[in-house]
């Protein structure tokens, strides 16, 4: 899928809607650091977006999905 006025990030690998949400938030508040913000996200974050929030400090996740909804476990996202 071609990158669009919509979907800006369509051929980017990282494009998952929790990095999306990382960097709008930095975006809007003008700091990597989002201490004390917290990410809501629907399912259970892959290790990437998840390292992710670590390293931008996020206080908190809430997902919206049970750790037993993720089936096998497996290498990567």
């Amino acid at each position: 899928m071609p990158p669009t006025p919509k979907n800006p990030g369509a051929e980017m690998p990282t494009a998952h809607a929790e990095m999306e949400a990382l960097r709008d938030a930095g975006r809007t508040l003008r700091t990597h650091d989002l201490s004390g913000c917290v990410l809501y996200t629907t399912s259970l974050p892959c290790r990437m977006c998840e390292t992710a929030a670590y390293w931008d400090n996020i206080e908190r996740v809430y997902t919206g999905s049970d750790v037993t909804d993720r089936g096998k476990p497996g290498y990567g996202c």
